[in-house]
């Protein structure tokens, strides 16, 4: 944190990559402002362009301003080492996303991996995820208040916090390649032992000519 000149006492909430409208910043902004906790940080690191949130445009010229707020702005395409060191330095990553095409976030994973809690839009793959480490929020109707409360709670509750990291830690431990690797055999596994029945393969023999 010292090496990024971020607040080290604080609890940090973190949010990564392109800071498009889709993210919804903007909410996770507004959600910050309106908790305005003197413990607490936002780190928002990627990049801002004109179709990033009016909010975060004009707190990205202003960043004596916004770190006034405790919010921490670096704004570019961070190297892969210095993402990292980034997200290894909050306590709670945040992965909103609205709308999504399915897709599941690279970030979210990595976040995991480090032992940290996610909180994430309640849509699509996030919600594949399991809620003790990655507490789902609502799209429908802004997220602000529902956001606001989930912030709150991991400021103000460290055993709920240190919960949820153990929990991201174990999820992250039990997904290796080997894992995977098992999960593939076993279905190939059930694929192959499947044998036809009789009006089976002359219903595949008709498919075929």
């Amino acid at each position: 944190r010292r090496s990024l000149d971020l607040p080290t006492d604080a609890v940090i909430f973190g949010t990564f990559g392109y800071m498009h409208r889709i993210k919804r910043v903007d909410a996770l902004l507004n959600a910050f402002l309106q908790i305005q906790q003197p413990g607490a940080a936002l780190y928002l690191v990627g990049a801002i362009d004109e179709h990033s949130p009016v909010l975060l445009q004009q707190l990205a010229q202003d960043r004596r301003a916004a770190q006034e707020r405790g919010i921490y702005i670096e704004d570019g395409h961070p190297a892969y080492a210095h993402l990292l060191l980034s997200m290894q330095a909050i306590d709670v990553g945040v992965t909103l996303r609205y709308p999504t095409h399915g897709e599941t976030s690279a970030t979210l994973c990595g976040l995991l991996g480090m032992g940290k809690p996610v909180i994430a839009s309640d849509v699509g793959a996030f919600r594949e995820f399991p809620d003790d480490c990655v507490v789902k929020v609502a799209v429908k109707g802004g997220d602000h208040p529902e956001l606001a409360s989930v912030l709150q709670r991991f400021i103000a509750d460290p055993a709920y916090r240190a919960a949820a990291s153990r929990a991201a830690l174990a999820y992250a431990r039990r997904h290796t390649w080997e894992n995977a690797a098992q999960a593939y055999l076993s279905f190939i596994a059930e694929l192959t032992a499947i044998t036809l029945t009789p009006a089976d393969r002359d219903t595949d023999s008709a498919q075929r000519t």
